[in-house]
């Protein structure tokens, strides 16, 4: 005689607990390692850049990129244009941190400068997630008695760079709150920061790309910037020959 023993519910209910409990235990670090890769790529696009910017050094008398405009419109506008050209990956895809959450970092500057730049967030062609510091592209005059304002689009090459290896030339200013905008007043810390409250992903001028945390980062002293320590973290305004990160 053929017997066949069934499962009982209690043992079909036993093997349900365990698996939601593995899956419990899983979940986290799945999710934990899906970050880690996506901050992984987006270091790899920032060491593009990185080569992205040394080749065209090469082709203009080792000058960083400049297209004639100021800030906001060549960091957001006319960077990524000048540099597509020199990178592997054309695809837009480069230009935005898969971090990204939501409406692209340079959209939403765009829709808070454009305006009294005589340009909106429309004209980006190329949405991207990385800032390109105007200390590179413009001149640092401060009048005094009002807050820094950009005299003039300037060229400037490499080698005003003392510090090559510490002088953040492009950061990840991701969010992790779709629509959600932070940038250079809000360091540090941010806790809605994409990638951790405690640092960003940065490309230094040496060409290399790294996670710095806050701690490591110089504060530049600031007349229109202090903060609650007393220091600032404006690094559009600090000059080449300073030292940014540690």
């Amino acid at each position: 005689m053929n017997l066949r023993r069934a499962f009982t519910l209690i043992e079909l209910l036993v093997v349900i607990a365990i698996i939601a409990i593995l899956a419990a235990l899983l979940l986290p670090a799945l999710a934990a390692a899906k970050k880690k890769a996506k901050a992984v790529n987006c270091l790899s696009n920032l060491k593009q850049f990185g080569l992205a910017q040394s080749l065209y050094a090469g082709d203009f008398q080792d000058c960083f990129p400049q297209s004639g405009n100021n800030f906001w419109v060549m960091p957001l506008i006319d960077l990524p244009n000048l540099l597509q050209p020199y990178l592997k990956n054309t695809t837009p895809a480069i230009f935005q941190c898969p971090l990204e959450t939501g409406t692209a970092f340079s959209v939403l500057e765009a829709q808070w400068f454009g305006p009294m730049n005589g340009k909106s967030a429309s004209d980006i062609t190329v949405p991207t997630s990385y800032y390109y510091y105007l200390a590179f592209y413009g001149s640092l005059a401060q009048p005094s008695g009002s807050p820094p304002v950009p005299a003039s689009p300037t060229r400037h090459r490499t080698t005003e760079v003392q510090y090559s290896s510490g002088k953040i030339l492009q950061a990840c200013y991701t969010s992790s709150q779709a629509g959600n905008r932070f940038f250079l007043s809000d360091l540090p810390p941010y806790t809605d920061n994409a990638h951790s409250p405690s640092g960003m992903n940065l490309l230094l001028v040496d060409g290399h790309a790294q996670f710095a945390n806050y701690d490591n980062f110089n504060p530049i002293e600031d007349p229109y910037l202090t903060y609650t320590d007393g220091h600032a973290y404006n690094y559009d305004w600090s000059p080449l020959t300073d030292r940014n990160v540690q």
